[in-house]
């Protein structure tokens, strides 16, 4: 299995709207997760957020962010060392946002190297496809 995941789509929407369903946690309850709960303001680096998954929860730091361009973060469920990092790209786009999403490190004890985990995580962007073009 390979330590490194991307999925790429397009969205019928602006990259600042894009960036917001990825960001704000009102936003990210609607095609994320039911409950999404930040520490501090939400699009910081430093962010630190949980999550909640049908395992538990599920735990977030945010590592790098430009605005509607680029986020990046942490993503663990137990241990932040066997955690994945996340790279989140939107690009503008003839009628829309391609956005490209890299999820790197599914390596040691991690449950998010199980294909079920890694598949779950990638059904969560379909359902973000549906939510922000319906």
């Amino acid at each position: 299995m390979s330590n490194e995941y991307e999925k790429a789509f397009s969205v019928h929407v602006p990259p600042e709207r894009a960036f917001r369903a990825f960001t704000d946690p009102t936003e990210l309850e609607q095609w994320f997760t039911p409950k999404f709960e930040a520490d501090v303001d939400e699009g910081a680096a430093g962010v630190k957020a949980d999550a909640a998954s049908p395992g538990g929860y599920v735990h977030f730091e945010v590592t790098q962010i430009k605005d509607d361009e680029l986020l990046c973060y942490r993503q663990w469920a137990a241990d932040p060392n066997a955690g994945i990092d996340v790279t989140v790209v939107f690009e503008p786009v003839d009628g829309g946002t391609r956005i490209t999403v890299t999820h790197a490190g599914f390596g040691g004890d991690s449950i998010l190297k199980s294909d079920s985990v890694r598949n779950g995580m990638f059904e969560n962007y379909a359902d973000l496809m549906l939510y922000l073009d319906h």
